[in-house]
């Protein structure tokens, strides 16, 4: 990591740049989350991209009579969504539907969520 300080080399520009955001703890913010049912997770990742994100928030700052410096800087690259497939091994089925919970005052009995 510190070879990329120690010469001025081109190639190492871009690892730099990374390395000083990090040290500076400029780093990327997230807005927002989401949980997806199994079955809609492909309709997501077609239809929730950078690029329609980028789109919508340039049509609503058209759209706004106020204009913001924000929505005039932002490019399509600055917007990044990434899905993460979460199914702890059993694709369409909720893990918490096999978990057992139990009442304080009746230990013995088992209670559904």
């Amino acid at each position: 990591m510190n070879r990329s300080f120690l010469y001025d080399e081109q190639e190492l520009a871009e690892s730099r740049a990374i390395v000083l955001r990090i040290r500076d703890r400029d780093l990327y913010k997230m807005v927002d989350y989401k949980v997806i049912e199994w079955p809609f997770r492909n309709v997501f990742r077609t239809r929730v991209t950078s690029k329609n994100i980028w789109e919508e928030v340039k049509r609503q700052a058209a759209a706004d009579p106020v204009p913001d410096d924000v929505s005039s800087e932002l490019e399509e690259d600055d917007v990044i969504v990434d899905f993460c497939t979460m199914h702890y091994g059993m694709k369409d089925l909720n893990p918490l539907r096999f978990v057992k919970f139990y009442s304080k005052q009746d230990p013995l009995s088992r209670c559904r969520p």
